[in-house]
């Protein structure tokens, strides 16, 4: 039995799946991209493929947005008849965003008519296709209570932050722990293997501690092998978060020496063509910055 019509707006590594799972779960689901031809995989699957964003939101109450960024979500939000399209809609925003920029998008949204969901998401698309991911909610309780049950079917955790703005802060320093991580991990291993030392040795120690994170033996064998091909997250991503990690810190006033760097050591592998890799690829300008 359908459950209602959803719009989902971005069909790339993420909302590809996430429309697969709403589909499985029983929603009737309009589908726009940018880049048509990504998303008519799904037209196999039984969603509806349009050409305008606006066309994807008729006859909805929901539209989930996942976009790469807040200019590719303004963007869209700009286009031919989005404006009347939005009014009595609830934007469910996916995408990792700095908290100014959800603010903006969810004033463009209310001005609009609409309703505006901040929802970041922690997992990756195995997690989406199987409706396994943490969902991070930033908005009106009420609006929550609404989408509630839509949420369970894509998320197996569901946690209200606070109002828009504070969702997008959470996920950015979640963000920020996963790039610092393998960062470190890299320069570690570059260290020890200057020095002809065993990395298993550090291995075999760090998992004695708490400060082992089982991220390092999956990030490992990349490193390892130079092989960053289907990516759990990019690096390009990964730059644009911490990024935007280091913005919210300056603007409450916090160091972000460490995040500013950060940022340059993944703009430098995306500068080096890893670009769309998986983010481990940081690996690469760890390793050859001095050189």
């Amino acid at each position: 039995m359908e459950r209602g019509r959803m719009a989902v707006i971005g069909t790339g590594r993420m909302g590809l799946p996430l429309a697969r799972r709403l589909l499985d779960r029983g929603y009737a689901v309009s589908a726009f991209n940018r880049t048509r031809e990504r998303a008519t995989p799904l037209e196999a699957d039984g969603a509806r493929v349009v050409a305008h964003p606006a066309e994807a939101l008729q006859d909805t109450t929901g539209a989930i947005f996942v976009l790469s960024d807040a200019e590719a979500a303004e963007e869209v939000m700009n286009a031919p008849g989005m404006r009347a399209a939005m009014r009595g809609v609830t934007v469910i925003q996916m995408t990792t965003l700095g908290s100014q920029e959800s603010i903006r998008l969810a004033n463009r949204v209310t001005e609009a008519g609409g309703d505006y969901m901040e929802a970041p998401v922690m997992g990756g698309p195995g997690d989406a296709e199987r409706g396994n991911l943490l969902i991070l909610v930033g908005c009106a309780p009420q609006l929550l209570g609404r989408w509630q049950s839509l949420l369970e079917d894509l998320g197996r955790q569901i946690d209200w932050v606070g109002p828009v703005g504070k969702a997008s802060v959470l996920k950015l320093c979640l963000n920020q722990f996963m790039g610092m991580m393998t960062a470190t991990l890299s320069g570690s291993v570059n260290v020890l293997q200057a020095e002809g030392l065993d990395v298993d040795l550090l291995m075999g120690i760090l998992r004695q501690f708490p400060y082992y994170a089982p991220t390092f033996d999956t990030k490992l064998p990349r490193m390892r092998d130079h092989d960053y091909s289907k990516p759990s997250f990019t690096c390009r991503l990964m730059m644009k978060d911490i990024r935007l990690a280091a913005e919210e810190a300056r603007r409450n006033g916090v160091s972000n020496i460490l995040l500013e760097g950060l940022t340059s050591l993944f703009r430098e592998a995306v500068d080096r063509g890893y670009g769309d890799s998986d983010y481990s690829a940081v690996h690469e300008a760890v390793r050859r910055l001095d050189r």
